[in-house]
């Protein structure tokens, strides 16, 4: 949800007007205050991860009976998707993201949500069989093609990164589509997640650094995988841990892996 948000196209104020004209942009006016204030809390809670209490805001300002869908009401929807995506209800997320797009058709973002629920459900039978060619591959398509769909879209807010996301979004589904058996090598999600760090650009921009840790770690799984180099495979999750600073749960996760790895360098070695 990172980057710049509209609520609503602008409207023009002619003079002081009538009462009448004043009521009417008082109450246009007062709807997005709501809306605002009540976004405003709720992505607060969201950036700290207190997803049920983001959702009561979000929710509390979807039920803004003044604010109505053409004058913003894409991005709460938007939100509302987001929401709920993490917390694993994907049927409602869908339905939220297409809310979005029924207001606004040419809006990026609703596709890349919509993207990472069917990566997410492609990955279900696999999470259940523990085996990577239960991949439901016709899912993963879906994802791939609604990121492609954000790529080209009309409406991508200039501080929202649509081409990031979509480039890591791509890298996850080429990911596991390789893992499936349906790639025979990593090269295409090693570009895609080559081209995330590259976006980041050392901290150049930093709205993106946690998804450049994320593609440092997924290139470590790489390598790793394939039976690469170890020594970059650590490398790679170490340059992850360390990006993830304010993250504690992701930062020990790549940490521990990063241990592993080099004991079994250390073992490893004559």
């Amino acid at each position: 949800v990172t980057g710049e948000h509209q609520i609503g196209e602008p409207f023009s104020l002619t003079g002081q007007g009538d009462l009448a004209r004043r009521i009417q942009l008082s109450s246009k006016f007062g709807s997005r205050v709501q809306a605002i204030s009540k976004i405003t809390v709720g992505l607060t809670y969201y950036s700290v991860r207190e997803y049920d209490q983001a959702l009561r805001f979000f929710q509390s300002a979807e039920s803004i009976k003044e604010w109505e869908d053409a004058q913003g009401k894409q991005v709460v929807y938007l939100l509302l998707g987001s929401i709920s995506s993490k917390k694993k209800d994907y049927e409602t997320a869908k339905a939220y993201y297409h809310k979005s797009l029924d207001v606004d058709p040419k809006y990026a973002r609703p596709h890349i949500g919509l993207g990472g629920v069917y990566y997410l459900l492609a990955l279900k039978p696999i999470a259940a069989s523990k085996k990577d060619t239960d991949l439901d591959i016709a899912l993963l398509e879906t994802a791939i093609d609604h990121y492609q769909r954000a790529l080209q879209a009309e409406n991508q807010p200039p501080l929202a990164d649509i081409p990031t996301k979509v480039h890591f979004g791509l890298g996850q589904c080429y990911l596991y589509r390789t893992y499936s058996g349906r790639d025979r090598t990593f090269n295409a999600a090693v570009k895609e997640f080559n081209i995330v760090i590259a976006d980041y650009g050392n901290g150049a921009n930093p709205r993106v650094r946690e998804l450049a840790a994320e593609s440092h770690a997924r290139l470590g799984l790489i390598v790793y995988d394939s039976g690469g180099d170890l020594t970059l495979a650590a490398n790679e999750y170490q340059t992850a841990a360390t990006l993830f600073y304010d993250n504690p749960e992701r930062q020990a996760l790549y940490t521990k892996r990063v241990q592993n790895i080099r004991a079994r360098i250390k073992t490893s070695s004559p």
